[in-house]
Order: C-alpha cells, then sequence, then structure tokens
C-alpha cells in the first residue's frame, strides 16, 4: 500500500516533465535524489543509517538520473518508430 502511494504521489511529480531535466547540473539532480530517497525509507521504514542504494534496489525503483535517461530514450523510440508525437517528428 505504501509503495502505492509514493508512486502516486512522489513518483508522478519527479516524473512529470522530467525529460526537461536532461543535461541538469548534479546538484540539482542530487536535491530530487534526496526526495526519492526519502519515500524509500519511509516506505520500507528504515532509518537512512541503511544503505539507501540497497533500500532503492530492493523497491526496484530507477534513480532519478536512470528516470530521465529512461523518459528520453521512450521518448526516442516512440518519434523513430510510429512518429509520434508529431510534433517532435520534425
Amino acid at each position: 500500500m505504501a509503495t502505492s502511494v509514493a508512486f502516486a504521489l512522489i513518483h508522478s511529480l519527479l516524473d512529470y516533465a522530467n525529460s526537461l531535466l536532461y543535461g541538469i547540473s548534479a546538484s540539482n539532480i542530487l536535491k530530487l535524489q534526496r526526495c526519492q530517497n526519502a519515500a524509500a525509507c519511509l516506505v520500507l521504514q528504515q532509518s537512512s543509517i541503511h544503505s539507501v542504494h540497497d533500500i532503492i534496489d530492493r523497491l526496484q525503483w530507477l534513480s532519478i538520473r536512470a528516470r530521465i535517461d529512461f523518459k528520453i530514450a521512450t521518448l526516442t523510440y516512440n518519434i523513430l518508430t510510429f512518429g509520434h508525437p508529431a510534433y517532435l517528428r520534425e
């Protein structure tokens, strides 16, 4: 249940237009990553003493940088394969 709520509230905000964040500075990515890390600790009711990377891996969540790269790759695939969204085809 907590994972569903985290996805609905937190990841939806982190994923909204995140393709625009491609090339953003590492310090700004770190701010977003801290938000995701806090959500992961909250979902699994773990303290931040544990390795946050292990917690995120256990939840099978992508890091913020990987989520941005995945969004760009998916968008590029859809443009090249299906030709839409049409406004990006050119």
